[in-house]
């Protein structure tokens, strides 16, 4: 649909973005499987994240120097701001694992971290196929699955935190496993967001 090469710089971030925080996610699945690998992890998803950065930066840089864009300059904005945002609490999460230092990993960590990554999967399907509306049902499809994903997390969320008030035990231990699990339900809310994104466009503009 959209071919001229003013247009490529746009989807070509979407795409940068979402396969870093598809790279990030990952990262965040062996760091919880192998907690001695955190710091290292860490130290990776940190340098996505900057790199995300830059490229959120010269996204907004062109467009705010691009005269005709190929969806509404909100749509855009919105879109890679949405991106970012799950990128920015990965990197989040990996940090304070990093700086908590607790002996294990909460329980369902591993799990919530392998939600997020198939979904920072069908994120980054999904945004690889925003410049050819044709391909609007198989950009739904992928949406679908992003938000069986989140729902998905929200159960076991509600389960990690039954099980951690069920089992009680040291109240900073609590505290701290508490955070992450909300932090770890907040990517697949956020991920959620991003496939509201991508949906509007395609309802708009197929």
């Amino acid at each position: 649909m959209w071919k001229k090469s003013t247009d490529e710089k746009f989807f070509r971030a979407f795409t940068d973005l979402a396969e870093r925080a598809e790279r990030a996610a990952k990262l965040l699945v062996e760091l919880s499987e192998e907690p001695s690998t955190i710091s290292d992890r860490a130290r990776q998803i940190k340098l996505l994240e900057h790199e995300g950065d830059d490229i959120v930066r010269n996204t907004l840089h062109a467009l705010r120097s691009t005269w005709i864009t190929p969806f509404d300059r909100g749509d855009i904005h919105d879109i890679i701001s949405r991106i970012d945002d799950v990128l920015d609490v990965i990197h989040a999460i990996a940090e304070r694992y990093d700086l908590f230092k607790m002996p294990d990993m909460p329980p369902y960590a591993a799990d919530f971290a392998r939600l997020i990554w198939s979904s920072c999967t069908k994120m980054r399907e999904a945004t690889a196929l925003l410049h050819d509306m044709k391909k609007s049902d198989e950009m739904l499809k992928h949406v679908e699955q992003i938000d069986r994903l989140e729902s998905d997390g929200d159960q076991l969320f509600r389960k990690a935190i039954a099980q951690l008030y069920n089992e009680g035990g040291d109240p900073l231990t609590v505290m701290k496993r508490r955070e992450m699990y909300d932090k770890l339900e907040t990517v697949l809310d956020l991920l959620s967001d991003v496939g509201d994104a991508i949906e509007g466009v395609v309802l708009e503009y197929a």
